[in-house]
């Protein structure tokens, strides 16, 4: 029997490694798709997170997405800002003594920023400027195409 070369080696060696890098890309999208889409301590059957919510801006289904905003009542958050609560930064606020707004599509949280202007840009579409939060929610729906929100990540 002939000893193995060093290419063989290499290549066995290369494909084990992409094998597991495979493996480590695919684990999240699998975790993920087993996860329902509810926003945490939210119950699965109506949709709803918890905490004081004032009204509903808008619910309603785009390009097969549900797009959900309501307005929040504002809770000072772990810096001691009025605009942060349970963890997000509730940006977007429609007008003067209004609450933070938050934006859902297919439950999970859409993260907002008001520009100077008055628009508004989403972490998703966050070169195009959108005049309210229905166009910055459907604008990022229509970036996001097939794909799905990722879950809020805080450091």
């Amino acid at each position: 029997m002939r000893p193995r070369s060093r290419r063989a080696l290499l290549r066995a060696l290369f494909a084990s490694g992409v094998s597991t890098a495979a493996a480590v890309a695919i684990v999240p999208v699998v975790a993920d798709a087993r996860q329902p889409d509810v926003p945490d301590g939210g119950d699965p059957t109506d949709g709803r997170a918890p905490g004081p919510v004032h009204d509903v801006l808008f619910d309603e289904v785009y390009r097969g997405r549900h797009i959900h905003a309501r307005r929040r009542a504002l809770l000072d958050g772990p810096t001691g800002r009025p605009e942060e609560h349970a963890g997000h930064i509730a940006a977007a606020s429609p007008g003067p003594g209004a609450g933070p707004v938050e934006v859902l599509i297919d439950g999970r949280p859409l993260h907002l920023m008001r520009r100077a202007d008055g628009s508004y840009l989403s972490m998703v579409d966050h070169y195009g400027s959108h005049p309210t939060v229905l166009a910055a929610a459907r604008g990022a729906v229509n970036a996001l195409g097939a794909s799905r929100l990722a879950p809020a990540q805080h450091l």
